[in-house]
Order: structure tokens, then sequence, then C-alpha cells
């Protein structure tokens, strides 16, 4: 199934039309988040996007049908990469707050943090062909879709863990997560988020895994393969299309994720609460969701809401220091 396919499964819709001039992708994406945001719609929409996936990357998938993939050991300390294009001195403030809270808890006689920017990171990607470094240099492919072919290929060779720039810690980064085969942030009840096709039993902001796993060698191959031959992404969340793809044709992967313990009631619950007047009683409940919290530096962030700290005024204090 191919884009054309897709597309015209969507022609009765006049909506759809009409916002085409914004290119398939972003006028597909406001029909099913804004005109129908039913779960029937977001239901099909999966299954469109599952559909085309499963034939499309099949050529991956033969590559590593049966093949034998050892997980390597690592040889010294463990990598942490967090990326960020332009460097350390253009991080707005958001981001460069949560990486102060990532240094404060990882355990420093064990890890490494590795900074990714637009000077190095040729250097991490050995074997990644030139065109997909030619499109992103001619802005075909965005800096988000960029970054989830960079993880792939980091966490395929060197393992570790990939932490998206805007993920804030506030608990340690124990041994037990670094030293998995695979750690996930995988939610509680499976039905919370029927609109996503991961339905966040995965969260693609964070990731750990020793090096050589199969299952980031076929997602990074995965999007080069399609990079290679579109210009467009065809969903912001195609990597999830794509990790699906693993879960249902390698028992290996579907293994690993099954067996992922529950660690994240709601994923956005932080962000949700990131403006709201800082208590103990609010920030103890933002803590136990989860030690990494998702958040953006899109939003504006307030400090005080009629005189009080807000929740990021906390974290601010907290972290600056």
């Amino acid at each position: 199934m191919h884009f054309s396919t897709i597309k015209r499964g969507f022609t009765k819709q006049k909506f759809f039309w009409k916002n085409l001039s914004f290119g398939f992708n972003r006028a597909f994406w406001i029909y099913m988040n804004e005109v129908n945001p039913t779960r029937k719609v977001f239901t099909k929409k999966i299954d469109l996007l599952t559909d085309f996936a499963e034939k499309f990357f099949k050529p991956v998938v033969d590559k590593y049908k049966g093949k034998e993939v050892e997980i390597q050991e690592y040889k010294g300390k463990i990598p942490v990469w967090i990326f960020w294009l332009q460097g350390k001195e253009s991080r707005p403030e958001l981001v460069e707050l949560c990486h102060k809270s990532l240094e404060k808890y990882l355990p420093k006689d064990k890890t490494e943090i590795k900074f990714i920017t637009k000077d190095n990171y040729r250097e991490y990607m050995e074997g990644c062909p030139e065109i997909i470094f030619k499109k992103f240099e001619k802005k075909k492919i965005t800096v988000q879709a960029f970054s989830d072919i960079l993880r792939f290929f980091l966490l395929s060779k060197y393992g570790g863990m990939w932490i998206d720039s805007t993920v804030l810690v506030t608990g340690d980064i124990t041994e037990e997560i670094l030293n998995s085969k695979l750690y996930i942030l995988k939610i509680y009840d499976e039905n919370k988020y029927p609109k996503e096709p991961s339905r966040a039993i995965w969260n693609m902001f964070i990731w750990c895994a020793k090096p050589n796993n199969l299952l980031f060698l076929f997602a990074r191959d995965c999007l080069v393969y399609y990079w290679t031959k579109y210009n467009k992404i065809i969903d912001y969340v195609l990597p999830d299309y794509v990790i699906k793809t693993a879960y249902n044709n390698f028992d290996f992967v579907k293994q690993e994720i099954d067996e992922q313990k529950p660690n994240i009631h709601d994923v956005w619950y932080t962000l949700q609460n990131i403006n709201e007047v800082y208590s103990e009683e609010l920030f103890k409940k933002i803590c136990e969701n989860t030690q990494f919290h998702k958040l953006t530096y899109r939003w504006n962030l307030k400090e005080e809401v009629d005189g009080k700290q807000t929740v990021y005024g906390y974290l601010k204090k907290r972290f600056s220091k």
C-alpha cells in the first residue's frame, strides 16, 4: 500500500482536499485530530498505516527473518545520548533544565553523556547512505524525523540510553535500567491511548538497550529504506509503525516488549500540570506517576500564577542550583 492508496480512502472528504495544499501528512493529521477525532476513525487510520508498514517494510522484515543477532555487552561506560542540533549554547531554558536533571540522576561512574549536534552527528552514523544526509541538509527530512533515524543508529551500534532533550528526570536512573537488554516506558492501562499506534506500550522519547539489539537494527534499516524512497513523512509517528511492524513479525521483539513491566500511568500528566500551583501533594503525584517526564519548550511555561510558585517554577529552582 502506497500514499496514493491511503489517499483514495478519503477522496469524499471535502475538508481533506481543501487542505491538501498543506501536504498530505498535515491534512491527514488535521482531519483525524480535528474534524473527526473519533475512536473509529483513528482505528481506521491506524489499520491503514499498519497495513502500509507491513507491506512497505517487507524487504527489511525478510532481511532479518530467521537471522540470529547476538546482543553485545558494553566495553566501557554506558553511553547516554542527547541530541540538540544547534548545540548547547542554543538550548531553550527548558531543554537546559532537562539536561541538568539528567546529569543529576545518572550514576557518573557508570555512564557517559554523549551530546550530539550538527557538528558531530555524522561521526556516529557509520553506514548511513549519503542520500539521507543530503535530504536532511536540504530540509526534505525534518529535524524530528532525522532524530528518529539518529536514535536508531546510535542504539543499534552503541546501545545505551536515548532520552529526548525535553524529558525531565526526577529520580535515580538505576544500573538495573541502564544494564537492561531493553528498557521502555510502558503504560499500565493499555486502553488509555487508543488513538496511538503504540497505545503507549512503548514511548519513543526514551529507550535503553544493549548494543546490537535486533529491534534497533531493524528500525534503523526501515527508516533508511523509507527515506531513500520518499521525501515526506507519511505520519508523524512513523517510527511507532516501524516498532509495531517489528513487534508483529519477530517473536524476540514481541517477547522483549511483552516482558517489560508497566512503569507509567499517564504519559502527559506532568505536562498537564506544569503551570499549576506547586504543592508537595501535587509534586508527589507527579513523581509517583514516573521519574521520566515528557515536556515541551513550545508551551508558555509560567514560574508563578497569581504570585504563587508553579510546578515549573519549582523545577526551575530545584535544578538551577
